[in-house]
């Protein structure tokens, strides 16, 4: 029998330390279902700050990731 090498040994721990937290990573989500509900009752100013929130969360990555290939293309055109 081959023994396993370390770069999968460790891949494999990892996997299953992820997997052993995922089901406390899910509790989050009632706690954001009782945000929204509240939220959309008026108990809130800002009915619609939960949904921006998510936006801001959705669009920051992409931004970070738009201006670095804006900056390396910009890079690529100057050194040709």
């Amino acid at each position: 029998m081959k023994p396993l090498n370390t770069p999968r040994l460790l891949t494999i721990v990892a996997i299953l330390i992820c997997l052993s937290i995922a089901p406390e990573l899910q509790a989050q989500c009632a706690m954001c279902k009782a945000q929204a509900i509240t939220g959309l009752q008026g108990d809130s100013k800002d009915p619609m700050g939960l949904n921006m929130a998510i936006m801001y969360l959705f669009f920051t990555p992409y931004l970070i990731i738009g201006v670095i290939a804006y900056f390396l293309y910009k890079n690529r055109v100057k050194s040709q």
